[in-house]
């Protein structure tokens, strides 16, 4: 039922805005919406295609952040002989023996608990699920300490937390910043954020999510699901000032001024990707709202199917083949979750009283929720995508992101280098600067590098990234005065700053030729590897 606390709502409308909402209200209140499933269809391939074409690229840039985010997208689809949470097993650490992924760090989640929400998400089974030799179960359970200390970063745990959890866990203790706080503490601090604390986080889209599926499936929670409802009925309407910028597009009367002010007051500015990242997040949040028991307006209900079928024929006739996968993907895997999801829990819906939309699920909701897992093997052929000429009608309306990812020539040429494809040494990433060597018995957080640096030389480092291994920087201080008499050619120096712990390095001009970089990086390599290899040992 519709909450007795005050509206929220991020943003105050003009008179002109609040007319257009009005006009929208009536319209919608007068006309039922139906979704188009062919489009949808369509325009779902097309996504999927542009898939196939870069999940690659993307796994193989080895960060959590990246591989949690085509989960969210696309399922626990098989990839490599198993499946992509396989992946989760590279990101796994070791603290008193128990495993757990670190929290809001590089070589873990971004946010807390943001692969785990997302698992959830795609219907993963956390008790089954083994990731390295552990279940996932045992991983989540571990994870409770995070490096930041802002409310705004609790959406996604609180969302993960309120599908996982086991019945004690309700006493579990988190740390943020090395302070200790109880769940409930945590969602009361995440209650303050959602109405005082800043947007940076998504918008404020994950910690309502995380709001609601706590206070609805956790007993102990269920006082603050006023409060959970109030922010879901806020970020929900969210769509209707999308749709209204996308009526406005669309309209022969379209009022220039309105499409800007809306804009300026979302803060997605005239980028098409933004556009489809709003409407991801805020109907995959009205989506969960409704399976964890939470109602809509009957309006906004229709508002949703109506701003699907616009932003997929936008996709489908010109999105598609006008942005950078490869910087979009997050947007449309938040999207693709949202849409699958509506068209899934369409039919299962019913009017409630005062004219809100609730939901009967009778299906198993994990296997609902497994549905959307994207099949690459049966993708054959090419997506179709229409001539970026298409675009032209709204070049007036949209700006894309253009992000250059194809690596730089420099070090493209050599790690392409024959001496170096002929070794088993397997680098990783997929950014355009840098790539790793991990060794098979290294934890993740000690590691070589290459990478072609701002100032225009070529690197070979050491990195030490986790102060549990920062006993090793006197190793690398030794190993920084024997370098030289093995004739290395370039200037061996060390940053004791590095991730608090250290980093080896040799620097290179771009000058110097590759047969030369890539026979001292094979030098470098095979003379530390076995000096460091017996006091990481020691550690682990």
């Amino acid at each position: 039922m519709p909450t007795s606390l005050k509206p929220w709502l991020p943003i105050v409308l003009s008179d002109t805005e609040n007319g257009c909402l009005s006009q929208l209200y009536k319209f919608l209140d007068q006309n039922d919406q139906k979704l188009d499933l062919t489009l949808w269809e369509q325009t779902d391939q097309k996504i999927n295609f542009l898939f196939k074409s870069y999940v690659n690229t993307i796994v193989d840039r080895n960060s959590l952040p990246n591989i949690s985010h085509l989960i969210c997208g696309w399922g626990d689809f098989e990839y490599e002989g198993g499946s992509i949470t396989d992946k989760l097993a590279d990101f796994i650490f070791y603290k008193d023996g128990k495993p757990y992924i670190k929290q809001c760090d590089p070589e873990g989640d971004f946010h807390p608990w943001q692969s785990f929400a997302y698992m959830v998400m795609a219907g993963v089974d956390f008790q089954k699920k083994i990731v390295g030799t552990h279940s996932l179960q045992d991983v989540v359970s571990n994870s409770i300490r995070i490096q930041k200390d802002k409310g705004e970063e609790l959406g996604h745990l609180l969302f993960a937390f309120a599908s996982v959890a086991e019945s004690d866990w309700l006493d579990h203790i988190f740390y943020m910043n090395e302070k200790q706080y109880t769940l409930q503490e945590m969602v009361r601090k995440a209650i303050y954020a959602h109405e005082y604390g800043g947007f940076e986080v998504c918008r404020k889209f994950h910690l309502s999510e995380g709001l609601c599926a706590i206070s609805a499936r956790v007993p102990a929670f269920e006082k603050f699901k006023e409060e959970a409802e109030r922010f879901l009925d806020g970020q929900t309407k969210m769509v209707d000032f999308i749709l209204i910028v996308l009526e406005q597009i669309l309209s022969e009367k379209s009022q220039i001024s309105v499409i800007k002010s809306l804009r300026d007051k979302l803060v997605i500015l005239d980028y098409f990707e933004n556009h489809i990242y709003y409407l991801g997040h805020a109907i995959e949040n009205a989506c969960f709202g409704l399976i964890n028991g939470f109602t809509m307006e009957k309006r906004q209900f229709r508002a949703i199917t109506r701003a699907i079928n616009i932003a997929n024929s936008f996709l489908s006739d010109f999105g598609l083949a006008s942005i950078s996968f490869l910087e979009s993907f997050l947007s449309l895997g938040h999207y693709r979750r949202a849409v699958t999801l509506f068209t899934k829990l369409n039919d299962s819906t019913v009017e409630v009283e005062g004219q809100r939309i609730g939901l009967i699920l009778t299906t198993n909701l994990k296997l609902t929720l497994q549905e959307y897992t994207v099949d690459l093997k049966s993708l054959k052929g090419k997506p179709g995508l229409k001539p970026e000429i298409v675009s032209d009608a709204y070049k007036d309306y949209f700006l894309y992101f253009d992000t250059e990812y194809d690596i730089l020539p420099k070090l493209k040429s050599i790690i392409e280098h024959t001496d170096l494809q002929d070794t088993n040494i397997v680098l990783k990433g997929g950014f355009k600067h840098f790539r790793r060597y991990h060794p098979a018995e290294w934890p993740r957080s000690v590691h070589y590098e290459i990478l072609q640096h701002k100032n225009k030389t070529i690197g070979l480092e050491i990195h030490i990234e986790d102060q549990r291994y920062q006993s090793l920087y006197p190793v690398l201080e030794r190993l920084s005065t024997k370098l030289p008499e093995l004739c290395m050619k370039g200037k061996v120096s060390l940053d004791r700053e590095w991730y608090s712990c250290g980093r080896l390095k040799i620097d290179y001009d771009l000058d110097v030729p590759n047969d030369v970089i890539v026979k001292d990086f094979l030098r470098f390599i095979g003379y530390t590897e076995t000096i460091l290899a017996q006091p990481l040992k020691a550690i682990t």
